[in-house]
């Protein structure tokens, strides 16, 4: 015998039993806050007009003018193939109060042109590093030909991404520079340091 049941079932069709499935699944999933983006703020320009690296010439900045050495710029020369080859590498160290961006696969950093932008955290495969060296330009002087070489070989203006410690605090900077292969230097022009910690600035803003 069959069971009569004293009520009828309402019957559903199958596009409907979809429908309610689908906003059950979507009501049952979690919100992601989209992520913090930094503050982009102005910058504190120091002028660096006059100050440059060459051979014999070292320089030491103090960029916020705090006391304290925030980069080494130096020229080293180099002998190497059984000395049949030498080079003049133009270099800037950051120091125990200063950070620059590296690449950790090459140690390169990026030669920022203006309007980039520098981020507080790390950016496009950098990180940042304190106590490291960067490499300008480099001249490779051999029996056969002169050879230059470096990220910021370039008369135009680049910009140099850092970070300065200040009052326990890190603060986003660049260092505008350019190159001189002739004169065999680099000229300073301009740093900008960010007016907040933990912001992004712009290069040459």
């Amino acid at each position: 015998m069959k069971m009569m049941l004293p009520f009828s079932l309402p019957r559903f069709s199958a596009a409907f039993c979809l429908c309610i499935l689908a906003v059950l699944v979507l009501s049952c999933k979690k919100k992601v806050p989209a992520p913090e983006q930094e503050p982009v703020v102005g910058a504190k320009h120091v002028d660096l007009s006059g100050q440059f690296l060459e051979r014999d010439r070292d320089l030491i900045l103090d960029l916020n003018a705090d006391g304290r050495a925030d980069l080494l710029m130096k020229v080293l020369p180099i002998a190497f193939d059984l000395n049949t080859k030498t080079k003049l590498t133009f270099q800037v160290y950051a120091t125990g109060v200063s950070r620059v961006a590296v690449n950790v696969t090459d140690e390169s950093s990026p030669a920022l042109r203006k309007g980039d932008q520098v981020f507080f955290g790390s950016f496009s495969g950098y990180e940042w590093f304190p106590a490291n060296p960067v490499i300008i330009m480099e001249k490779v002087s051999s029996a056969e030909a002169i050879t230059w070489q470096g990220a910021f070989l370039s008369e135009e203006h680049r910009f140099l991404p850092l970070q300065l410690l200040q009052e326990g605090k890190l603060y986003t900077a660049w260092l505008e520079l350019s190159t001189d292969k002739p004169g065999e230097k680099v000229h300073l022009h301009r740093a900008g340091i960010a007016l907040e910690p933990g912001s992004t600035i712009i290069c040459g803003q």
